[in-house]
């Protein structure tokens, strides 16, 4: 079929079907041979081949990926080819390059020959403690695996070593979201992690103790603006309230459990630069009418709409949204 354009110049295949690894299609020695003689003009190639998987792949992978490691593929014409587990596919660095790396998939680190490349191109971070530990990670301070991540997203716990070992692989200047998903009471190295990471824009935090990450905090954010809060236990309503405002005073998006009328009117009359809040009811639970909320809050200077939606028809759970023209 390409053999009648021996003057293309660029040339990129997506496949939507899986392909058995056996295939010479993961041949990068036949590609050689047939790029070489039949389409010598070509300046770039890219292609993204979604494998068949089964448990007895990874070292047929491994053996296929040694084919493009040749001094043709890397020097010569600087086409890299890598496996993505999140893709499941054989394919081309940059171009088709996975955006986001989870620890589960760790070990593949060893597999990858053009790491630079590979991980220069990861913007988000979803790490495990349940999984592997990072000892894999890079633990040099003068290199970084993932310098342009922006998203991290951690469950379980963070120890000092890991801690350490992640600081190490990131610019915490450029992480813009952080999601925590821990049941554990110590929470002191996530806290280090969102007090170095100054340029923060959003929290997600599902976390058992959150007054325990609250008080670990070390200033308030003047850069975090989306803030989802579930999943936690608190001991004081009124102190959890009051932290939550003193740390984000300046938070355009809230989501998180819904508690009372009387503390729906104290969100919305303290933080000032709300767009939009979303509360989770639980089953019987009451929200008040528009008028209302006119009557106890700064909304009866603003534009605004209100709508309840039901989100577990199980658990009859329910969100009482706002959205707020300032």
């Amino acid at each position: 079929m390409l053999s009648p354009m021996f003057k293309l110049k660029y040339l990129t295949l997506i496949s939507t079907e899986k392909i058995n690894i056996s295939n010479e299609i993961f041949d990068g020695n036949h590609w050689q041979l047939f790029l070489s003689c039949k389409l010598i003009y070509l300046k770039k190639f890219n292609f993204q081949f979604p494998l068949d998987f089964n448990s007895n792949s990874g070292i047929e992978i491994r053996n296929r990926l040694q084919t493009f490691q040749t001094v043709w593929w890397l020097n010569e014409k600087e086409w890299f080819i890598e496996y993505s587990y999140e893709q499941r596919a054989i394919l081309t660095i940059p171009t088709f390059s996975s955006k986001i790396f989870r620890n589960k998939y760790l070990q593949v680190i060893q597999w990858i020959s053009n790491q630079r490349i590979y991980y220069l191109n990861i913007s988000q971070l979803e790490l495990d403690s349940r999984q592997l530990n990072l000892n894999l990670f890079c633990t040099d301070e003068n290199q970084c695996y993932f310098p342009n991540v922006n998203t991290i997203s951690l469950t379980g716990d963070l120890t000092d070593e890991n801690f350490k070992i992640l600081i190490t692989n990131i610019d915490t200047y450029k992480i813009r979201h952080i999601k925590i998903i821990s049941e554990e009471d110590n929470l002191e190295n996530f806290a280090r992690l969102i007090n170095q990471a100054t340029n923060l824009s959003s929290l997600d935090l599902q976390c058992k103790y959150i007054d325990n990450l609250f008080s670990l905090i070390e200033h308030p954010s003047h850069t975090i603006r989306h803030l989802v809060l579930f999943s936690y236990k608190i001991n004081s309503i009124k102190k959890f309230f009051s932290d939550l405002y003193n740390l984000f005073p300046y938070l355009n998006y809230l989501t998180t459990e819904y508690f009372s009328k009387e503390y729906l009117y104290y969100l919305l009359n303290t933080f000032l630069y709300l767009q939009e809040m979303n509360l989770r009811l639980q089953k019987g639970e009451d929200t008040p009418s528009i008028q209302l909320i006119q009557k106890h809050t700064r909304m009866k200077y603003h534009s605004f709409q209100i709508k309840t939606t039901q989100i577990n028809k199980k658990s009859e759970q329910s969100m009482f949204s706002i959205w707020i023209s300032n």
